[in-house]
């Protein structure tokens, strides 16, 4: 299915790719290289999509075929934003996009984050992290003090950096990317 979409055809998506697939491919990336970016973001996009998902192609399509919104351009910056420890500003970037929404980003952000130091850890806050974050009724806005995203998506990794150390203190090696994959998998469709 990726294959048919003309800025990706010369991608070989897996049938399946996990987390460590893609820390190694962003260890390896040459960051000057639009070949190696574009390569990291298809799949990125194959990952957080699900390599089945017919809207995941359209959107990557999207995004790297779009002139008014150069997405190699806003894929280094929100790394080089999350380099200078400009997070929110990392997550704005998501408005430069052509259609690819801040949960992709965060997704984006997630595996960029692998190959960069950040006062915390960037991790992936989609729908179903949402849903998770809902059932604790925790309200980013209120816990932000701000209505801005970038500032809301700070809060979160906060967040569950706090939830982690309170939870390592009992269990030990619990890691924020613990306490997402929780939130996500409460969320789990039945």
């Amino acid at each position: 299915m990726w294959s048919r979409y003309c800025s990706m055809s010369d991608v070989p998506v897996p049938a399946a790719i996990h987390r460590s697939d893609l820390a190694r491919l962003a260890a390896k990336t040459d960051w000057q290289s639009d070949d190696d970016v574009r390569k990291l973001f298809v799949m990125t996009m194959a990952w957080g999509s699900g390599t089945t998902n017919g809207r995941g192609p359209r959107y990557t399509e999207a995004a790297l075929s779009s002139a008014e919104k150069p997405a190699l351009a806003a894929l280094r910056e929100a790394r080089s934003r999350l380099r200078s420890g400009e997070i929110a500003a990392a997550y704005d970037c998501a408005d430069r996009l052509e259609g690819v929404g801040p949960a992709f980003l965060t997704k984006w952000l997630w595996v960029v984050g692998t190959t960069v130091k950040t006062d915390w850890t960037p991790l992936i806050l989609d729908s179903r992290v949402w849903g998770g974050l809902r059932g604790l009724k925790w309200d980013s806005r209120k816990a932000a003090k701000s209505r801005r995203w970038g500032d809301r998506y700070v809060t979160y990794l906060q967040a569950c950096t706090a939830w982690a150390s309170q939870l390592d203190k009992v269990h030990g090696g619990t890691t924020p990317e613990d306490i997402e994959y929780s939130l996500f998998m409460w969320n789990e469709p039945i």
